[in-house]
């Protein structure tokens, strides 16, 4: 190659461009595969920039303009990623082959669940399959093998899940009967890899779902443990929430996923982006030409999503304890029912466009200052007090709660979205547990008219757009007129259906058909975890005072209560 024109590259996807051609690199293609997400979508701190080498002949300008990398480990790391993103690309046009037969769709036709005992596989994931198979919607013989530490024969794990199948499910006896038929199990320690590559089978087995039903600390090292596995193009990887458990951790288990486990797919589970009654608020938006045109700064005067449970800990106290309402609820769930609020059309109706405009809708949320932590963010948790006729101990009483890691049940934050559409809105998270009644919405409130109309109609109230999250509704505040020039607030509600299936029932059908439109994408964790970094941060150094709230209080903190105050500059409407 000519020096001249030589180019020096960090960033691999110039390259994989310039030497690959064809439909493998399609960037809209290759983010389909969620593992690559961190070469085409790098964070902007970590991006590579390329340019050509100083010419003979150039002005020493030209010459002190610095290169991308200069270091040898510097270029090494250049060079690795330009292999994986190229693997990636590869292993994309393969998966898409081997998932199609004669033109048609390919099911996955084998589970494999790692951390089987759990409560999630009794509790969820079991029920979900029984409720696919009762609707016949499962692909014909397939095979759910189960593996945990447990000394379990197939024998005991059938009798397990069918004791919890009659506890947790509602499909008729004989469907439950042939759900339990498909079921072995065989004891592992899943951290080995000659324990993993004996569970996954060798290269005849029918394509499989790994099911990472696991504790966070155990994700890592079973990753690398499958990475010794021979996972292919025909098999896929699903990972629980949450997906590391900060910023750090996230971009680390990214950067396995690329690089070890490039092949299979890989599917990052909120499970928030199953539910149908969430996915509604994208179908409101874009399916009705009365919203679109006022979801924006213009018409809105601020946006609040909350998550309010009458639920305590029920027997979560061995996770809940270390993770808190903030990493439980906020950085995952609520952060991506916000991105659906916040986000643009998707130029396509296609996976990748839709993953794409959720990505680029977290990556306008502003990070936030020590000043914003303090004066936008709340904590608390709950004191000994009754929900209806049960009495409630203090949270740091409950059984397996460690009163040293100061862990909140109630949570709340206030963002910024920097974009055109929504600057200077206000956006306002919130979760916690043990409330008197559940209550769980999207509220979008607008702004008021002006004042000479306030003026000449007393009683004229903003108007407030309600959607439910865990009931199908759409309210919506409006302003009538009645008796004696008084204008009269009332309320329109319309119904929808209730969701066809339950949540774990459509994500894991969505597996098993290779669908990746629900699941995050890993910058999409990466950019959650950005946001909330320098809150748990500041809330364990002390920054923001732990609250307290009696354990049946009808509504959250006083201090919470207050209306968050605009951001930024707030548009005025014409």
């Amino acid at each position: 190659m000519d020096r001249a024109h030589r180019l020096v590259v960090v960033g691999a996807a110039p390259l994989i461009a310039a030497h690959r051609p064809g439909p493998e690199t399609d960037p809209a293609r290759l983010d389909r595969h969620a593992s690559d997400v961190d070469v085409l979508h790098a964070p902007r701190a970590q991006r590579g920039t390329y340019q050509s080498s100083p010419r003979q002949g150039a002005s020493d300008r030209d010459r002190s303009r610095p290169l991308a990398t200069t270091s040898a480990a510097g270029r090494r790391a250049g060079a690795a990623r330009h292999l994986a993103t190229w693997r990636c690309g590869r292993a994309l046009r393969r998966r898409e082959c081997a998932r199609r037969v004669h033109g048609r769709s390919v099911m996955i036709e084998r589970i494999l669940l790692l951390g089987a005992s759990g409560d999630l596989t009794s509790r969820l994931l079991m029920p979900a399959i029984a409720e696919l198979a009762e609707a016949e919607l499962l692909p014909a013989g397939l095979r759910i093998v189960g593996s945990a530490r447990r000394p379990w024969s197939t024998a005991d794990f059938r009798e397990h899940i069918a004791t919890q199948l009659e506890r947790h499910s509602k499909v008729a006896p004989a469907t439950r009967d042939d759900v339990v038929r498909c079921l072995e199990y065989e004891p592992a320690d899943v951290t080995r890899a000659e324990d993993v590559r004996r569970l996954v089978g060798g290269p005849e087995r029918p394509g499989t779902l790994v099911y990472l039903a696991l504790a966070p600390a155990l994700i890592e090292p079973v990753l690398h443990a499958l990475a010794s596995a021979a996972l292919g193009a025909r098999d896929a990887v699903a990972i629980e929430k949450p997906f590391g458990v900060d910023l750090a951790s996230a971009r680390r288990l990214n950067g396995v996923l690329r690089c070890e486990l490039p092949e299979p797919s890989i599917f990052r589970i909120d499970h928030f982006l199953s539910d149908e009654l969430v996915r509604r608020v994208t179908a409101l938006r874009f399916l009705n030409r009365i919203f679109e045109p006022v979801w924006n700064a213009v018409h809105v005067e601020r946006v609040e999503i909350s998550w309010l449970e009458s639920l305590t800990l029920e027997g979560r106290a061995g996770y809940y304890d270390q993770a808190g309402a903030l990493r439980d609820m906020v950085q995952s769930h609520l952060m991506e029912v916000m991105a659906l609020v916040v986000m643009e059309p998707p130029s396509r109706a296609d996976a990748a466009s839709y993953r794409a405009a959720r990505l680029e809708a977290l990556r306008a949320v502003a990070t936030p200052s020590l000043d914003e932590i303090r004066s936008r963010t709340l904590r608390a948790r709950y004191t000994a007090g009754a929900i209806g006729t049960r009495r409630v101990p203090s949270y740091v009483d409950e059984p397996g709660v460690d009163p040293r890691r100061d862990t909140e049940t109630y949570a709340s934050l206030t963002l910024g979205i920097e974009t055109m559409r929504w600057s200077g809105v206000p956006f306002t998270l919130r979760s916690g547990k043990a409330f008197a009644t559940s209550a769980a919405e999207i509220a979008i409130h607008f702004r008021a008219l002006p004042r000479y109309v306030r003026d000449t109609w007393p009683g004229v109230e903003p108007n407030t757009l309600r959607l439910g999250l865990t009931e199908p509704y759409v309210r919506v505040a409006t302003t009538l007129d009645g008796p004696d020039g008084v204008a009269e607030s009332r309320a329109l509600e319309l119904c929808a259906s209730p969701p066809r299936r339950s949540v774990y029932a459509n994500l894991m059908l969505d597996m098993l058909r290779g669908d990746p439109a629900l699941f995050i994408l890993g910058e999409e964790a990466e950019e959650a975890w950005r946001v909330i970094d320098p809150v748990i941060d500041a809330w364990h150094a002390g920054e923001v005072p732990m609250r307290e709230y009696a354990a049946g209080a009808s509504a959250p903190p006083s201090a919470e209560r207050r209306r968050p105050t605009s951001i930024g500059a707030t548009p005025q409407a014409p």
